[in-house]
């Protein structure tokens, strides 16, 4: 239970963070049209490009946090099945559903200990 109830502050996290990005994308957008409408010097046009890519990178990064608490929840359900311990319906269909791993995933993922 404390395996899916971490994974679920996990998700919400990251959902709040995915939010956060979409919003800087849009605010990208925006900048550039005005940008274009404006004819901003090019020192502010590459302000904008090196905003534009610190808010693509940090959604590649969030994404990649996120595949992370997929895989490694995946992996401890299965850890707690081989175990012995009874697992729900909805626990199986999780490890089978995020690819019945056989180890932990911890590129580019944060220790949350």
């Amino acid at each position: 239970m404390e395996i899916l109830s971490i994974s679920q502050a996990q998700f919400q996290h990251n959902d709040s963070y995915t939010i956060a990005i979409f919003i800087l994308l849009a605010i990208n957008f925006y900048l550039v049209r005005r940008s274009r409408e404006l004819n901003l010097p090019t020192y502010g046009k590459v302000m904008i490009s090196f905003f534009s890519l610190i808010s693509v990178y940090a959604g590649i990064q969030f994404a990649t946090f996120l595949r992370g608490f997929q895989h490694n929840t995946a992996f401890n359900l299965k850890q707690l099945k081989e175990s012995g311990t009874s697992i729900s319906e909805d626990s199986y269909g999780s490890i089978e559903f995020f690819g019945n791993p056989s180890a932990p995933f911890n590129t580019a993922v944060p220790d949350t200990l």
